[in-house]
């Protein structure tokens, strides 16, 4: 039997990673958040809130190896 490891080319870009924050010079932007729509109950918004303040729910951004190289290539 034959097994095939394929090395994954996405990484995973959190919060406390420099990378995190985009900054064109004129608008400083995190990578990734949470969109709330406006049709959400008060009390499911009232809940994400919460989770997000004690860092149960954490935005996490994607990018591929090759997109994390031309970003560092370009500054």
């Amino acid at each position: 039997m034959n097994f095939v490891s394929h090395t994954s080319g996405i990484q995973s870009i959190r919060q406390n990673d420099p990378k995190f924050i985009i900054n064109d010079g004129l608008v400083v932007a995190k990578r990734a958040s949470i969109e709330i729509s406006q049709c959400c109950p008060e009390n499911y918004k009232d809940l994400i809130v919460e989770c997000l303040r004690h860092g149960w729910i954490k935005p996490v951004a994607h990018m591929t190896s090759k997109e994390m190289m031309i970003s560092g290539l370009l500054k």
